[in-house]
């Protein structure tokens, strides 16, 4: 997994985010691991109301990554608002943030800082798929391309740049 990240890297063409996106390869090499989905978005989870049950399919690209892979991948390309792909509202965002350390990270001795530091990290990462297809490929969606280089200066001027 860690090839794909590194290939990542390589179309940013911006030299702000090359310099966060290394911070993220330090940190994605030392983060603790454990199982995770990897393609973590709606389309990949059957919900029924009947039964209150959610089923999680397609698991081709799952493995052993670091414990925030499918949590950030879930935030990270939801929206709030009326026109997103995946709608998400942003205060659902941070409780399930906020969720995720109070049930499974916190019990294993890190602390909140360094875990949300991670998480945005990681919330870079995924930010970056869209500016590096863009980059890659001239017939990328552009329209993709530009709101995701926004999110991530946006991301990195207001939660990166303080660490």
């Amino acid at each position: 997994s860690l090839n794909s990240r590194l290939n990542r890297g390589k179309f940013l063409f911006d030299s702000e985010l090359e310099k966060w996106y290394y911070e993220f390869l330090v940190c994605y090499k030392s983060t603790p691991r454990t199982l995770c989905h990897d393609d973590l978005l709606p389309f990949n989870a059957i919900i029924t109301n009947e039964f209150c049950k959610a089923v999680i399919i397609d698991w081709e690209y799952a493995g052993i990554f670091p414990y925030p892979t499918s949590i950030v991948r879930l935030i990270a390309h939801g929206q709030d608002n009326d026109e997103a792909f995946f709608f998400i509202k942003d205060e659902d965002k941070e409780y399930a943030i906020t969720y995720y350390f109070d049930n499974f990270i916190k019990i294993r001795g890190i602390s909140y800082e360094e875990y949300r530091k991670t998480v945005d990290l990681f919330l870079l990462y995924e930010y970056c798929e869209w500016i590096m297809l863009g980059n890659k490929y001239s017939t990328a969606d552009m329209n993709r391309f530009e709101a995701y280089k926004k999110k991530a200066e946006k991301h990195i001027k207001e939660r990166l740049e303080k660490y």
